[in-house]
């Protein structure tokens, strides 16, 4: 039987908590760079290459990029393949809204105010120029003729 001292769970428990953190992290800013993608749209990725290998056997010079410029860029209609065409990932538009909502709780501060009494004893006053109060007061004074 192995034993764990509690060092070694706490590392151990500390870094399964690192690796989920930085999974949701990374969860969340791929989300946050597509809102309406869902991941349900790239376990459709087997039917698309699946899709793919069947025009092959149709057509033996087909090409990725022409496949994909033929199903993705270029509205051709309904055709005979139309029903699997509809299935290829990101073809048709779900109605999916995604919302992420992270609460943190905690304790907030107990504010207490108590009045401080303050007294002044010597009153101090801006410092006089007499000829930067000339120039000051002759700013607000009526145009003379």
């Amino acid at each position: 039987m192995l034993k764990l001292c509690s060092y070694e769970v706490f590392l151990f428990i500390r870094s399964a908590m690192q690796l989920g953190t930085i999974i949701l992290s990374v969860y969340l800013f791929i989300v946050s760079l597509a809102p309406n993608f869902g991941g349900s749209e790239l376990l459709k990725l087997p039917v698309l290459i699946q899709h793919y290998l069947q025009h092959c056997k149709e057509t033996r010079s087909l090409s990725v990029e022409e496949f994909l410029r033929v199903h993705y860029f270029q509205d051709n209609g309904p055709d005979s393949d139309f029903r699997k065409d509809t299935q290829l990932p990101f073809k048709s538009m779900d109605a999916m809204v995604h919302s992420h909502v992270v609460v943190i709780p905690f304790a907030l501060p107990e504010f207490s105010f108590k009045p401080v009494a303050v007294t002044v004893n010597k009153l101090y006053t801006p410092l006089r120029l007499p000829i930067l109060n000339q120039m000051l007061a002759s700013i607000w004074q009526p145009p003379k003729a």
